[in-house]
């Protein structure tokens, strides 16, 4: 990333009068418009296959030249990461690799009780900062994974009034201040029952897998794009 693709045309185009090139080549554009289109719906579905968030895939843009709304026999596209960080992410799904910390022995890794939105969330609720702060914070070894710990919190109840018949539920909090289940969840007896919950997954490194193929994806799509010209054309031509 990013990946090019472009429109190549066998065949002598000068004889074509003005306005059939300009035909032609409002079709090549849409063409290869619907090549960078359909390459990113399938990067898009590669990472929610594999489980990745996805705001990932919302980090994936096309540009394709030139610009609505003209046409031209030689257009191009592009499928990127919409800036700096997202390209290196991307890259990082397309190429596999092994992340180690740059400061520290450990990469803090957030589990499903610490994201927004469980496993496919957003942000962490609790940073490794807020971890220390608590004072509540412990780690066990992780059962797979050589030299891997779990970072946990301590698990507390507490009950609150709710709803209109203001019903008193019980919750489970992590460190005192996250709640991580509700009266409503199976999973608070066996929170409360256990007195901790997993809130990062410490690793002295992470292997990032190969999910994008981007070689894969642009010669696919550049196959396409004859068809997808043909079908951009209109009817009488």
């Amino acid at each position: 990333m990013p990946i090019s693709i472009r429109a190549e045309l066998d065949g002598d185009f000068s004889l074509l009068s003005g306005q059939l090139k300009q035909v032609l080549g409002l079709a090549v554009r849409a063409g290869v418009d619907a090549a960078a289109t359909g390459m990113k719906t399938d990067f898009v579905q590669a990472l929610d296959a594999a489980g990745i968030s996805p705001l990932v895939g919302r980090m994936i843009g096309t540009r394709t030249f030139p610009a609505a709304g003209r046409g031209s026999l030689t257009a191009a596209a592009s499928v990127f990461g919409n800036g700096p960080a997202a390209q290196r992410i991307l890259d990082n799904l397309a190429e596999g690799v092994v992340i180690v910390p740059k400061r520290g022995k450990y990469l803090a890794i957030p589990t499903q009780f610490n994201r927004k939105g469980g496993r496919r969330g957003g942000g962490v609720l609790v940073s490794p900062q807020q971890m220390l702060a608590t004072r509540q914070a412990f780690t066990i070894k992780a059962a797979h994974g050589a030299g891997s710990l779990i970072w946990c919190l301590k698990v507390n109840a507490a009950q609150r009034r709710r709803g209109s018949a203001q019903r008193i539920v019980t919750l489970a909090f992590a460190g005192g201040t996250i709640a991580v289940g509700g009266g409503r969840h199976q999973r608070v007896g066996k929170l409360l029952a256990a007195g901790f919950v997993p809130m990062f997954v410490l690793t002295p490194a992470a292997r990032v897998r190969h999910v994008l193929d981007g070689e894969g994806a642009a010669a696919k799509w550049s196959q396409a794009i004859p068809d997808l010209i043909d079908a951009a054309l209109p009817n009488d031509i």
